[in-house]
């Protein structure tokens, strides 16, 4: 319940609720419909980082140099 604090204090209304909180409140109804509610938030995330995983590596290999 703890990792889900500040983002239930942030938001004021439902139309706002991160997709964790709204899985958290989702743990009622069936495990398939909670499966793929997991499923697609997952799907969003590693989409972009794959789309992006060059500049990812770029900025990680970045850090540790000094110039």
């Amino acid at each position: 319940m703890t990792r889900w604090l500040w983002p239930l204090l942030v938001t004021h209304s439902q139309k706002f609720k991160v997709i964790q909180v709204a899985l958290s409140d989702f743990t009622t109804a069936l495990w398939n419909a909670m499966f793929a509610m997991t499923v697609i938030a997952i799907i969003i995330p590693v989409l972009i980082l794959l789309s992006l995983q060059r500049y990812f590596v770029q900025g990680v290999a970045n850090t540790g140099i000094k110039e």
